[in-house]
């Protein structure tokens, strides 16, 4: 039900923006096709190399790598009926952990290089304002002080 939600939500796509995306959209589709497609060749040849079956390889690529943990769960029940796998859930749970980490881990220099690159005193000035606010002037509370009524129990 989750893959005819998220389906659904491309079919929506309003064409007459995705063609005011230009060129640069035009590279980024190719891009993004591209490193999915190797995500899947190194997810199945490395299964091959481990000796296992390829179809974990796959489960391990672009299923997890870039569908997440709920195309995951999604695929496994799959994967367990059509290609007797019976550790499908579990492979796919890992692998998208493992994608979502190593995601936060390589996007946030390779956003940083990028956003550097673009303009660098834009966002030197807007780290030097978030870095320089002061803390708000928080009270600590006062647990002695405060006055809790009692509550009576319903009759």
């Amino acid at each position: 039900m989750m893959l005819v939600f998220f389906s659904s939500i491309g079919l929506s796509a309003n064409f007459a923006r995705l063609i005011k995306g230009g060129k640069p959209l035009i590279i980024f589709l190719f891009i993004a096709a591209t490193l999915i497609f190797f995500q899947n060749v190194i997810g199945i040849v490395g299964a091959q190399i481990l000796g296992i079956d390829p179809a974990y390889g796959l489960l391990a690529g672009s299923v997890t790598l870039t569908g997440g943990h709920g195309t995951g769960v999604a695929w496994a029940e799959t994967f367990i009926k059509k290609f007797n796998l019976p550790a499908a859930t579990e492979i796919a749970m890992a692998c998208a952990t493992f994608g979502l980490v190593f995601g936060g881990i390589i996007g946030g220099p390779v956003a940083r290089f990028l956003l550097n690159r673009q303009n660098k005193e834009k966002i030197r000035k807007m780290m030097m304002l978030m870095m320089s606010k002061k803390p708000l002037n928080i009270q600590p509370i006062n647990v002695k002080s405060m006055h809790v009524r009692s509550l009576k129990p319903l009759q």
